[in-house]
This record gives structure tokens, C-alpha cells and sequence, in this order.
């Protein structure tokens, strides 16, 4: 299913390759941890290893933690402030650190062990100039973002939908996300400078990325937001952006927030239904545009796999090291999905928040 993805025409946009490398393109076989948080322990290195991945460093500050990875994955811990020339040699490096504990490493990164490919998690970047300097840091196929959602085979259900008019025209998408109460960002949670931001920045961009992937979104113009702040971070957002790509102009209405239970969908109206999912369970809505009638779609079997667990994730994992072998980007790829850091910009500058784009 995901071949039609590698060929998307987003990817006819994509930055020019940049010859950073010192050796063509080969298998990934080592990588390089930076952060060893719940997602790269608990998701990211099973799926390595079982793709034949094996870890080499970690960097790390608790050591409690390496212990019981070490012993199983294998691989040396090394302290935050280690000097990156003193590493191993590896084929990738994944960044899982907090989003504002990795400059350093990316100015690292960009002199040193510059045959290595990239893996960078979200949140990636706060700003395009940001965004596009870490894009330029090897050629476009070697750099991926970690969008996993982008893989459900749902969306590109969604996405055929829309690129076939299947339910008609798009009119207008929205996304709602969020709750009382619901935490983001783990331990860093109360430090803006090492988070970055609050529930848009930490969670919300899952479903910007994911609504931008299904419309090929190739840029934004951000209509009007407001934000609540709490100590710097934002904990509720409302705002409005109109997103253009190859079928028009869509607008997109967005509300995410730790103050309101406002749910946890998002939703593409057309012409006569609208169609409802959430990137956190398998369900897909279609509802009349009267909303007279409401029935669960059941997808046609070739987009039930990979669905919002470990799957889509492990596709995402899989399609990236194939555009290495290839030589060529696709979906998973940084330099594919700017639209996504330019609403994320266009929301914060809109509601009063200074970023700086050094």
C-alpha cells in the first residue's frame, strides 16, 4: 500500500539534495541514541533491532536506565556533554531528546559524522528558518521526521478520498484536540526552554502534520488565533489557517487545550459527508452533511494495516531506510513536511508569542 506513498506530490517540492555525504547511500545497520526517554526504550529500538538496526551509543544522562537497555540492545552510555567527536562511528543517529536540549548536537551533527543519516522526533522546530537548517543537514532523503502518523493506513485512505473526489469536493477541515488535566512533555513539562511549547507544540502537530499530509499541503497563510498562556506555555489554542495544496485552497479550523474537554478528532467535510477519526484509536466516521444519519466506515483491507498502534510506526521506520537504499525522499522525510512547522510559526506569532528563529 505505502508505494503509492513514496511517489506523493509533495515530494515534487522537496529542498535539493545536498552533497553532504562522504559515502553513497547503504544500509543502515548501526545507530546513535540521543535520549533515552519511553519512546525511543519502549518503540523505537525493538523496532530497529527487529529491522536489523543495532544500537552502538546512547546519550544519556541515567544511567539506571542504560543498565537494563544496555544488557539487552547491547551498546556504551555516554553523560549530555560528551564531545560528539569522541563517538563511535554510526550509520544513524536518532534524536529523542527534549526539543530544546538538541542544538548542540545538531551543530555537531553538521561537521561530524556527516555520512550518517538523521532521525529527529517531534516536536522538530518552532520556526521555517529552524526547520529549514535542519532539513539542510545531509541530502533530503537522509533526514527523517518523526510524523509516524503520516504511515496509518487510514490517512492514506482519507488522502485517496480526497485526491478522487470520492465523497466529493473537500470543503473545510478541523481538529480538536485535548482535555482537563491532560499532561505533555514528561518531566521537562514546567521548562519552556527545554519543551518548547505546551499541548499545539508537544501533541497538537500530530494531527497539523497529519491533516497537511492528507491535503498535500504545500504551504499556509495563518487566518487569525488566540492563545492562553500559562508561565509561557500554551494551554489553549484556537485558530484558523488556510491551507493550499494541488485541490485548492481548504480552511482549517483547529482547537487544542489542557483547560476544555474539546476531544480528540479530526474531522474533512465535503460536499455532502463529513468524515470523523482520531490518530489515537481506529474508528472512521462518516456523517451526513445534515447529520441525520452517522455510521462507522469500515476500510477496505488494504488500508486496516499499519493502524494507530506500533504498526504505523514500524511502516514509518521501514519506508525511511528504503529511501536510503533508494536514494530518493517520501513521506517520512523533514523536507516534506514544512507546512507543518510553518502553521505551528504562523499560530504562535499570530497569538503574541516572540520566537526566535536563530
Amino acid at each position: 500500500m505505502r508505494s503509492g506513498i513514496a511517489g506523493c506530490v509533495e515530494d515534487q517540492i522537496v529542498v535539493a539534495p545536498q552533497p553532504s555525504s562522504t559515502r553513497p547511500p547503504h544500509i543502515i545497520s548501526t545507530v546513535g541514541l540521543i535520549g533515552l526517554g519511553q519512546m525511543a526504550s519502549d518503540n523505537h529500538l525493538p523496532i530497529l533491532a527487529e529491522l536489523g538496526v543495532r544500537p552502538v551509543w546512547y546519550i544519556d544522562q541515567s544511567a539506571e536506565k542504560w543498565a537494563t537497555i544496555g544488557r539487552h540492545y547491547g551498546g556504551r552510555l555516554f553523560s549530555p556533554d560528551v564531545e560528539f567527536a569522541a563517538l563511535p562511528s554510526v550509520d544513524l543517529v536518532l534524536i529523542s531528546s527534549p526539543y530544546g536540549s538538541r542544538a548542540r548536537y545538531l551543530k555537531d551533527l553538521a561537521r561530524l559524522q556527516t555520512h550518517c543519516a538523521i532521525y529527529i522526533e517531534k516536536p522538530i522546530a518552532l520556526t521555517s528558518p529552524e526547520h529549514g537548517r535542519i532539513a539542510a543537514l545531509r541530502s533530503d532523503y537522509m533526514v527523517a521526521a518523526g510524523f509516524n502518523k503520516r504511515s496509518i493506513g487510514k490517512l492514506q485512505f482519507i488522502r485517496e478520498a480526497v485526491a478522487n473526489g470520492l465523497f466529493g469536493d473537500l470543503r473545510r477541515c478541523a481538529i480538536y484536540f485535548g482535555g482537563v488535566g491532560i499532561k505533555t512533555g514528561g518531566r521537562y513539562l514546567g521548562d519552556l526552554e527545554l519543551a518548547g511549547g505546551g499541548m499545539l507544540f508537544e501533541v497538537g502537530v500530530h494531527y497539523i502534520d497529519a491533516v497537511n499530509y492528507v491535503l498535500t499541503a504545500q504551504s499556509c497563510e495563518v487566518l487569525n488565533a488566540r492563545m492562553i498562556f500559562d508561565h509561557g506555555f500554551e494551554i489553549h489554542t484556537v485558530g484558523e489557517y488556510l491551507l493550499t495544496g494541488p485541490f485548492g485552497n481548504t480552511r482549517c479550523n483547529l482547537t487544542a487545550s489542557v483547560i476544555a474537554d474539546v476531544g480528540n478528532r479530526m474531522e474533512f467535510i465535503f460536499d455532502h459527508v463529513a468524515l470523523s477519526t482520531s490518530l489515537f484509536s481506529n474508528e472512521l466516521t462518516l456523517t451526513s452533511s445534515n447529520s441525520q444519519f452517522s455510521m462507522p466506515l469500515e476500510l477496505p483491507r488494504d488500508y486496516q494495516i499499519p493502524d494507530t498502534g506500533i504498526t504505523s510506526l514500524c511502516a514509518h521506520w521501514r519506508d525511511f531506510l528504503q529511501g536510503i537504499r533508494d536514494a530518493k525522499s517520501n513521506y517520512t522525510n523533514l523536507c516534506n513536511c514544512r507546512v507543518t512547522t510553518q502553521v505551528i510559526e504562523g499560530l504562535y506569532t499570530h497569538s503574541g508569542r516572540q520566537l526566535c528563529s536563530e
